[in-house]
């Protein structure tokens, strides 16, 4: 398996124009990674209340801001949906989500620097991903890392989906799906560096169609080893 260092490395000797080809990309436990990059730091989450599932999420203890909440120095949320964080506040008693554009956080933070931005399967949502881009590092520590997760366009159990189900298995506010050779050119273009790349999968234990894919397409990454066919891609920049 190749270390991130080695993936580093190799993202980083890349020329712009260059097709991108990586032989393995780890797969992860989501929770787990972003757990110890956010451990003891002052974290900017985006997109907290995964609307319009929040509510959902929390009642099952699936909710990644609660679980955030315990593990970083100072943590504080930002989210387009005041209905979402009128919910959690009400019914979960959270109070560190305030509303405002992710595209706009010099705006919504004037002044303010983050050890952490996580953006956590909000990207593909956005209007204009370049205006976040260049936002986030006006609020980020020059230091301080950018944390993304997003759908992968290559995923096994997407194809699944338009093979035996004739449908588009997807979020309907999406606008984008991104492969790490988008993410890349993305980094590179806005003045960033992706300095770690990985791949895992959408774990729903009260889904049993979730846990049968999950099982199948795993089975075939195990076969060919190719996580490029994971659900989702988890990177790391500065």
């Amino acid at each position: 398996m190749d270390s991130p260092n080695t993936i580093a490395a190799v993202l980083a000797g890349m020329e712009p124009q260059t097709p991108l080809h990586i032989t393995h990309l780890p797969l992860i436990s989501k929770t787990d990674w972003i757990l110890k990059k956010v451990a003891g730091k002052s974290v900017l989450h985006v997109g907290p209340t995964d609307y319009p599932t929040a509510i959902e999420q929390a009642q099952q203890g699936r909710l990644l801001h609660l679980k955030l909440q315990n593990q970083c120095k100072e943590l504080i949320g930002v989210d387009l949906s005041q209905q979402s964080i009128d919910a959690l506040r009400e019914q979960f008693g959270v109070t560190d989500i305030i509303f405002g554009d992710a595209e706009e956080l010099d705006v919504v933070f004037p002044g303010r620097r983050f050890d952490v931005i996580l953006a956590g399967d909000v990207i593909e949502h956005f209007s204009n991903l370049g205006r976040f881009l260049t936002s986030a590092r006006k609020v980020l520590h020059p230091e301080g890392e950018l944390i993304i997760t997003t759908p992968n366009a290559f995923a096994l159990k997407r194809m699944f989906g338009a093979i035996f189900y004739r449908q588009e298995r997807n979020h309907p506010d999406h606008l984008y799906y991104f492969s790490i050779m988008n993410l890349w050119q993305a980094a590179w273009r806005f003045g960033y560096q992706i300095t770690e790349a990985n791949t895992f999968m959408y774990d729903n234990p009260h889904s049993t169609l979730n846990q049968r894919g999950n099982m199948v397409t795993k089975l075939i990454m195990k076969l060919t080893s190719n996580n490029f066919l994971a659900d989702e891609l988890a990177v790391a920049m500065k």
